[in-house]
């Protein structure tokens, strides 16, 4: 589930891991700039053992010597010889901080020993590296020379002399630049999945599935409309979202039987369950059975969609017999299509017996009857409406919708009469 509600945030929020690459490459670009600019000279020591003229004796002297590189090379790197060369050279520099410019490697399978000092200034680098080769010789010398000896067991060679170099080392424009990018790629992924994580809205509809436990229509869209819009829709729906809401009717059918009340309800306040509730209501009126739409709350919302309605007289008038049931059928644009609105203070008479008797006159009246009531969480009405032959669609709207407000939603309308046969995906 996560997968899916992570590619939906991708396919939404997919600029944000380039701006944050952008932003790396800027940030790498501008302290590398910053950064001062440092040249590497190298130069290469040859270490060569003396004595011996058989094929045995210059094996061991080749042995000897390759031991011999690895305790040059941290010679070469002590605070000691840093000191003779600064000396040397009248450098203001202390030992330690000579050493600090310096690197000795070992090449591996050889006798050779390279020697790279950086520095600020590439001639000052080669001349450094040079001096280190110099005193290196002359400080190991005595070493290597055993005592009443005239040569010494290891001899130490400059092969390569270090050149000032053309290019600086440091900073690395390249390397920096693809370090830089990655870690804004890297960092605009991680805002993702931290989005993601953090989200808990039903994004899709594998994951109202998952939430709800039931099957899930949809998405469908509800447009707002305009009287003139309204109008067309109810003479020729030709737009996807009709298609979208067509193929919920059909599989409503499919899971409802041959139930003809389907009650639709919300989990919040963020779903507008009359829009969704008359959208459906045509798509069933397009298959040219009588279809009611009654709609328990405001007037107001079904002008909100575009039906100019009278608000009055509603089931509310009829309860409380100030009409009889017939006059509050309003008729519509569609000639299948009928509105019953809820009146006054409906609430107050929903749970009547006569209110009941209303409903199973609409039934026996209508083919379809889609009721549309205000959300679970401020409204009965889905429960008390709910009879034998009703299906209730749970409609959810993913931008809004949390996972836990809809797990409770569909928990507490499964205990009760107007358990949800599938949940709709509302865009």
């Amino acid at each position: 589930m996560m997968h899916n509600g992570f590619r939906l945030l991708l396919r939404r929020l997919w600029w944000i891991p380039p701006a944050t690459m952008l932003l790396g490459l800027a940030i790498a670009a501008a302290i590398t700039a910053a950064l001062p600019r440092l040249y590497t000279a190298t130069a290469t020591l040859f270490v060569g053992s003396t004595g011996g003229t058989s094929s045995i004796e210059s094996y061991q002297g080749g042995e000897f010597s390759a031991q011999r590189t690895e305790s040059y090379v941290h010679i070469l790197t002590s605070e000691t010889l840093g000191k003779r060369v600064a000396d040397v050279l009248d450098l203001p520099f202390s030992g330690a901080q000579m050493a600090a410019k310096v690197g000795a490697t070992a090449v591996p399978k050889t006798v050779l020993i390279e020697v790279s000092v950086t520095d600020g200034s590439a001639v000052r680098a080669a001349t450094i590296a040079n001096a280190y080769a110099t005193q290196f010789i002359e400080y190991v010398t005595p070493l290597e020379t055993p005592t009443g000896q005239a040569k010494p067991r290891v001899t130490v060679q400059t092969i390569g002399p270090a050149e000032a170099p053309q290019r600086a080392s440091s900073p690395q424009w390249t390397d920096n630049l693809i370090y830089g990018g990655m870690a804004g790629l890297a960092l605009g992924i991680a805002i993702l999945v931290a989005m993601h994580l953090a989200d808990s809205r039903v994004r899709d509809p594998a994951m109202l599935t998952e939430v709800t436990g039931l099957p899930t229509l949809g998405p469908v869209r509800v447009e707002p409309r305009k009287p003139g819009k309204r109008k067309a829709q109810l003479r020729s729906w030709d737009t996807p979202e009709a298609e979208a809401f067509r193929k919920a009717r059909v599989q409503l059918q499919a899971l409802g039987a041959d139930r003809s009340v389907f009650i639709v309800t919300g989990a919040d306040d963020g779903v507008d369950t009359t829009g969704v509730a008359l959208d459906l209501a045509v798509a069933f009126a397009e298959t040219g059975r009588a279809t009611v739409l009654l709609s328990i709350g405001p007037t107001a919302a079904l002008s909100e969609v575009g039906l100019p309605v009278s608000a009055e007289p509603g089931l509310s008038d009829l309860v409380e017999g100030r009409v009889a049931p017939d006059e509050i059928v309003q008729r519509t644009l569609h000639p299948r299509l009928f509105v019953v609105v809820g009146g006054p203070d409906v609430d107050g008479c929903l749970a009547t017996l006569r209110a009941a008797d209303t409903i199973g006159w609409l039934v026996r009246s209508f083919r379809y009857v889609v009721i549309a009531t205000p959300p679970v969480g401020s409204s009965s009405a889905a429960a008390v409406l709910s009879q034998e032959n009703s299906a209730t669609v749970l409609a959810v709207h993913r931008s809004v919708a949390r996972r836990r407000e809809v797990r409770q939603a569909a928990r507490e309308l499964a205990y009760s009469p107007a358990a949800p046969v599938a949940g709709l995906l509302v865009d």
